[in-house]
């Protein structure tokens, strides 16, 4: 987290940006039942690689992580549920993968963040039990698989996101 402040203190990041845009773009397909944006971390890694390294060549410094919607609630409510650690863990590991790839070629180094997702549910939570386990599990793995911050995107409730 410090090399990420640090270079948040040294100027301007770029980061890439509508992810879920783009994987629709790439599969013609809005999220749904048994198609989850999240979900292609398990079921389609080549697509969401895809489009990393579109973003990496476009000069993107800090990633989102694939794990906007993959809360416990999100899930629960597309059948994905059971696999809530392993999405979220996913996504950190194929933005790593995409950094990886892209440093060996364009044989960059350093300055590149890992930025773990957080979305709204898809209904407003207001009791701190509900919030707890719609995110806590989603926090836990994205923590544990070494995210290098935090990003909250896209509430529209203020009283949740605080």
């Amino acid at each position: 987290m410090s090399d990420f402040l640090a270079a948040l203190r040294s100027g301007p990041l770029l980061a890439d940006g509508a992810m879920g845009s783009y994987l629709f773009k790439k599969t013609g397909r809005l999220s749904e039942r048994n198609h989850v944006y999240e979900s292609l971390n398990l079921d389609s890694p080549e697509t969401v690689r895809e489009v990393r390294l579109a973003c990496l060549r476009a000069g993107a410094r800090c990633f989102a992580t694939n794990s906007f919607g993959a809360n416990a609630q999100t899930l629960a409510e597309y059948g994905e549920r059971r696999r809530l650690e392993e999405i979220n863990r996913e996504s950190i590991r194929l933005a790593r993968w995409a950094v990886e790839a892209y440093q060996e070629v364009a044989a960059e180094v350093g300055g590149f963040f890992i930025l773990g997702s957080l979305g709204p549910t898809s209904s407003p939570l207001k009791d701190l039990g509900s919030l707890r386990e719609a995110y806590l599990p989603q926090f836990e793995a994205l923590l544990s698989a070494g995210v290098d911050a935090l990003i909250f995107e896209t509430f529209s409730s203020f009283s949740q996101l605080r």
